[in-house]
């Protein structure tokens, strides 16, 4: 009895004191940075625990750390050595659930760039479907340059993504060239000519074909 004791003792130890990983990055490494100021939502809420960490990463290389001050936000800097195009993923430690997680979001390495403010922090979501993707659901594309294009005010949350426009009835009707969005559509359909007024469904989907966000835009004429 006193051996079966001491083992759950000793387990109880060991899962009592799971650590924050050890991700760190050698600044002297590299040549470019750009810097972030964050929040981070985990499963609706934004997280003010100070022990939470946000990482970037560049395949399995730590490129950044920021930790989660009591506002709420998050302050760090991405390395690297090369000045533009790398893409960065992210990788979120919560103590709460003493785990890591990863963030379907990523950034694309720009030297110098800088996402977000104080005032207006970048939001990384461990779940985009607790997320609302802020667009426009009326737009009017009548050519009085007012309006005329339909506009979704956070395109970083897509940049990965496809865009695909159906009908009411699920056909599709516009599928938009490249990756990612770029606030250009205009109420044409794939082969350019002006859709009817109505209201529309739109898609965003990975690589992988799975719908990541969904909802309607009306086009008034």
């Amino acid at each position: 009895m006193k051996k079966i004791i001491s083992i759950l003792i000793i387990l109880t130890s060991i899962s009592a004191s799971i650590a924050q990983p050890g991700w760190a990055v050698d600044a002297r490494n590299f040549s470019f940075t750009l810097t972030c100021i964050c929040q981070v939502n985990a499963d609706g809420k934004i997280t003010k625990d100070t022990e939470d960490l946000l990482a970037a990463f560049v395949g399995s290389e730590c490129r950044g750390v920021g930790t989660i001050n009591e506002e709420g936000l998050c302050f760090f800097t991405v390395y690297s050595n090369t000045a533009e195009g790398e893409r960065i993923t992210l990788k979120y430690w919560s103590n709460s659930q003493q785990k890591v997680i990863d963030m379907p979001q990523t950034l694309a390495f720009k030297e110098n760039a800088s996402y977000g403010e104080i005032s207006a922090p970048m939001v990384f979501y461990t779940d985009l479907r607790s997320y609302r993707l802020p667009a426009f659901n009326v737009f009017s594309p009548n050519g009085d340059g007012k309006n005329d294009v339909w506009v979704v005010n956070d395109l970083t949350i897509v940049e990965d993504l496809h865009m695909t426009i159906c009908d009411i009835q699920g056909n599709v009707v516009y599928r938009h060239p490249d990756k990612g969005y770029d606030n250009t559509w205009d109420g044409t359909s794939t082969n350019g000519n002006p859709l009817p007024a109505g209201s529309y469904i739109y898609l965003f989907h990975n690589e992988n074909n799975k719908v990541v966000f969904r909802g309607s835009v009306t086009i008034v004429r």
